[in-house]
């Protein structure tokens, strides 16, 4: 039998595995170089603590490598005098970052490497000083350099997140870009330090990294580059502050020719800078500058136009625009049906008055139709209806009181006139009972059908509404932040929960609001504690524990920025004479948006039927709400659902008050409920208002009232069956409870209500109390 030979492994896969193994290491040689290069950089000739700050600012992975380079380039400094202390703070750095527990670290690994920097860099400074004696100026200088290190490694830890990213520039925040200016400076003060016979290589680097900057960002990023290199090269020394000014300038100058290609750029800033070096520099500077803004323009022209091209960051911009574009047509569309919505609701509305108002039937038509039918062939026609038609008419005005008792009439009900000579009353009294059948019938179904158009006409407006919610919430939305939802997804995949779905974008106010969806049968594995502390980190933001809700086997979480208040609730029911079922129902919602809701409906009566009605009330509200749309618009929506639940009459009665705890803006919202109790600084306020409940009329609408809460602030929330020995004693009771927990509070108030109930009469009674506690 031949063995089967081995299949060998393709030349481009062997490549590929030796360049990833290779690009492990190439990251920590980028560490050390960078590290070497950085612990060269002295400001104003003799504070260096930036190599210290850079191994302090890495992860534990790459401290060594960064702290090796640092090393190095202490030792082999241009000023190694004074290095002995950054010796000692790198060593010190690298075993601090060695032997701290991993989990401290990443916990608090936000301020860990800075605290890290400023230890690290002033203990052997404060050791020197004390050889010194401490003199005033010694500790200064200390401290100074130790706050300087604690600094740049915050700079240098956030621009090493953002390169390792590898994201393009134009999608990195503002905070990430400034971290990596001032980390290009540094590095560009350091190469400053590096000089081969009149040439920096600092000054030529920075040359280079402006026409780039000019290239991508235009006369802006040519400018900002420019400015920050100058500066740099100021503060490093020696008579170069007129390169601040050169640079600026001639960036800014290579970003508008930018559009001319390349060699116009170079050619612009050399112009530039080679004319103000002639003028304002010395002979020797002026040289030396000529000789280094040629080199770095030969290098900027010589990188292949297609590194130039990924640098230059218009995919976020076309992106933003298509994403502005997009939200501008679909807010002109829903505003536009929800236009279209709404008038076809008022237009049905105002057709049917006025069809209704010239088909209407009444009894007068009856009389009328019957006495046409049977008084036609009666010879006594003329008399009746000639000198006796006022006693005629009297007669059939007195047999409108009895159709309307006893539904018809009899030959014995006529009175009068008719009574006495009519000869063709039994045949009439006939036709008069059909004809107000007839009228009868249509009367129902004229009824029936304007309920069912005014049901319609509320669900149109109720849609109306709906879509104008919608619109509005996405009116809110300032700003798509593209790129940290592609960082959220990566997370949340790299933790295997396959997000279907994620989004990120902050509001007017600049919150930020991150939306994901993932299959449902994963949330039961997902910590949402932990979940919301990493993104927390990721985003930069502190988030608060998700919104979930469920559509379609998909669970869909909302994390929303932290809220400055939180509240404490406590609810109480009670069923009528002891029934199964009480006829109340109470609900708290969060939103997702910062808002909380609090419900409370009374059904009529009491027992299942009112339970039944209540229940469904609050949860169309929850339903409709937690969606996103307004109350307002819920409540005809919810309002014709009650009016076809069934023949039978249904009412329930709604209470709302929505806290915004960001705010604590709360509004008021009712709908023939009850008194809500406001306790606020110190007084109790009643909050009422005269509203039909849900499921009576067409066309209800809440009565609202807004009022402005705080810490300690108190909302009572009751059904009418706690006010049965009336509301006075309310006020006082929840003043003497202002104090204790929400459970003791409603405790308190439904123990009080019990004893003052009159003559032992009973009711579905219900407490829902809130209390505004402060979390920031």
């Amino acid at each position: 039998m031949l063995k089967a030979k081995e299949r060998p492994v393709p030349a481009v896969s062997r490549l590929a595995e030796f360049l990833k193994g290779r690009a492990v290491l190439l990251e920590y040689l980028v560490y050390a170089v960078c590290g070497f290069i950085l612990s060269n950089a002295f400001l104003l000739g003799q504070l260096a603590p930036f190599g210290v700050s850079f191994t302090a600012a890495g992860k534990k992975d790459r401290t060594t490598a960064a702290g090796a380079g640092a090393l190095l380039g202490y030792l082999f400094s241009f000023h190694p005098e004074n290095n002995t202390r950054y010796i000692a703070a790198v060593a010190l750095a690298i075993a601090v970052k060695w032997f701290l527990p991993q989990q401290m670290m990443q916990k608090y690994h936000r301020w860990m490497a800075p605290a890290i920097a400023f230890g690290a860099v002033f203990l052997p400074g404060a050791a020197l000083a004390s050889l010194r004696g401490y003199l005033l100026y010694d500790v200064v200088i200390c401290l100074s350099e130790s706050v300087l290190a604690a600094g740049t490694c915050f700079f240098f830890y956030r621009a090493a997140e953002a390169l390792l990213r590898r994201e393009k520039l134009a999608t990195l925040n503002g905070k990430d870009v400034s971290c990596l200016t001032i980390t290009y400076a540094l590095l560009v003060m350091a190469l400053g330090s590096f000089v081969v016979g009149d040439v920096s290589i600092g000054r030529v680097v920075a040359v280079v990294t402006i026409l780039l900057a000019a290239k991508c960002g235009r006369e802006s990023g040519g400018a900002i580059a420019g400015v920050t290199a100058g500066v740099t090269m100021g503060i490093l020394g020696g008579d170069f502050s007129f390169l601040a000014a050169a640079y600026g300038f001639g960036g800014m100058l290579a970003g508008m020719f930018a559009e001319l290609g390349s060699v116009v750029q170079a050619l612009v800033f050399v112009m530039v800078n080679g004319l103000t070096a002639l003028i304002m520099g010395s002979e020797y500077q002026a040289y030396s500058v000529l000789y280094e803004i040629f080199l770095g323009a030969v290098l900027f022209l010589l990188i292949p136009s297609s590194a130039v091209r990924s640098l230059i960051f218009w995919g976020r911009q076309r992106s933003d625009a298509f994403s502005k574009t997009a939200r501008e047509v679909v807010l002109s569309k829903l505003k536009f049906a929800s236009a279209a919505l709404s008038d076809i609701g008022e237009t049905t509305r105002q057709i049917y008055q006025k069809i209704g108002a010239a088909k209407s039937g009444t009894m007068a038509d009856v009389f009328g139709t019957s006495a046409d039918i049977v008084c036609k062939s009666c010879p006594q026609k003329s008399v009746c209806w000639g000198e006796q038609y006022h006693s005629v008419m009297d007669g059939f005005n007195n047999l409108t009181e009895v159709l309307r008792r006893n539904g018809k009439v009899t030959a014995e009900d006529f009175s009068g006139y008719m009574g006495e000579h009519c000869t063709g009353k039994w045949e009439l009294a006939n036709e008069i009972c059909t004809g107000y059948e007839r009228l009868s019938g249509r009367q129902a179904a004229r009824a029936q059908a304007q309920n069912l158009r005014g049901v319609v006409t509320d669900q149109f407006q109720g849609m109306s509404g709906m879509l104008d919610s919608l619109a509005q919430e996405l009116t809110g939305i300032e700003q798509a932040e593209f790129p940290l939802a592609d960082r959220i997804s990566a997370l949340l995949d790299r933790e295997n929960f396959s997000p279907i779905s994620v989004s990120a974008y902050t509001d007017q106010t600049g919150r930020l609001t991150v939306e994901a969806a993932i299959p449902s049968f994963k949330l039961a594995r997902m910590n949402q504690t932990s979940m919301t502390l990493w993104l927390s980190d990721l985003c930069q933001r502190k988030l608060q524990l998700p919104a979930v809700s469920e559509v379609e086997n998909a669970s869909h979480l909302r994390w929303i920025e932290r809220t400055a208040y939180a509240v404490e609730t406590a609810k109480i029911q009670h069923s009528c004479d002891g029934q199964n079922v009480c006829g109340d129902a109470l609900e708290e919602i969060w939103d997702g948006r910062g808002r909380v809701h609090l419900l409370l409906s009374d059904g009529m009566g009491s027992g299942s039927r009112a339970a039944l009605d209540s229940a469904m009330t609050v949860c169309l509200l929850k339903k409709l709400v937690t969606a996103g749309f307004s109350f307002d618009s819920s409540l005809k929506l919810v309002n014709a659902a009650l009016l076809i639940k069934s023949e039978e009459e249904s009412l329930s009665t709604v209470d709302v008050a929505t806290v915004d705890l960001y705010s604590g803006e709360t509004q008021f919202l009712k709908a023939g409920a009850a008194p809500t109790f406001v306790y606020r600084d110190g007084s109790v306020v009643k909050v009422e208002a005269s509203s039909m409940p849900a499921g009576i009329l067409k066309g209800v609408d809440f009565a609202k009232r807004r009022l402005k809460l705080h810490e300690g602030d108190w909302i009572v929330m009751l059904s009418d069956g706690m006010l049965l020995g009336g509301s006075d004693w309310i006020f006082d009771q929840i003043k003497l409870s202002a104090k204790k927990s929400a459970e003791e509070l409603a405790q308190d108030l439904w123990q009080t209500a019990q004893k003052r109930r009159p003559d032992g009469h009973d009711d579905d009674a219900s407490i829902l109390v809130c209390k505004i506690v402060d979390k920031r």
